[in-house]
């Protein structure tokens, strides 16, 4: 359980504490998560011999030999550090989930009324005369002027883009 334990704050400290050092320097990140991660995980575990008992000698040589060797445990304390760290990873999930969320429909809100405004706004061949040239010169081909221009809403024909570049 201690390694699940450790698992879990390698994982969600870093996203935890993100937000907090995110318009800093890389470092104290990761400075700021092994400093969290190494308190966290000596606040939330003991050690005891395998069999549970509980030896005043840990530590040094020899300690629990007759009761199965040393073991790390997770006590009560790393037990709510655990499930407040997958909590806390969860809902900075979800909120970023949701921030998303209204980003795409915010941007595909936007795009709708550029839409509408390109639909409803007759715009002439003449006006784009100025840019045509320059696309030209810039490596499209004439049909690849005449689909865009099309795409705009501008009545295109090739052979109007045609006359146009040979007149100029």
């Amino acid at each position: 359980m201690h390694a699940l334990y450790f698992i879990v704050l390698m994982l969600s400290v870093p996203i935890i504490i993100y937000p907090f050092v995110k318009n800093k320097h890389i470092s104290f990140l990761w400075i700021g998560s092994a400093a969290i991660i190494i308190i966290l995980y000596g606040i939330g575990t003991y050690r005891s011999c395998s069999d549970g008992w509980n030896s005043p000698s840990i530590g040094s040589s020899g300690a629990c030999s007759h009761h199965g060797g040393v073991v790390q445990n997770m006590n009560e304390i790393g037990l709510i550090i655990l499930i407040c760290c997958i909590l806390s990873v969860l809902a900075i999930c979800l909120i970023d989930y949701k921030k998303r969320k209204s980003l795409r429909e915010g941007c595909n809100e936007v795009n709708a009324q550029e839409n509408s405004i390109i639909k409803t706004k007759k715009v002439s061949f003449e006006y784009y005369e100025k840019y045509i040239i320059t696309w030209h010169n810039g490596g499209l081909s004439v049909d690849e002027i005449v689909e865009h221009l099309n795409s705009l809403g501008v009545s295109a024909s090739r052979s109007r883009v045609e006359n146009y570049l040979n007149d100029k």
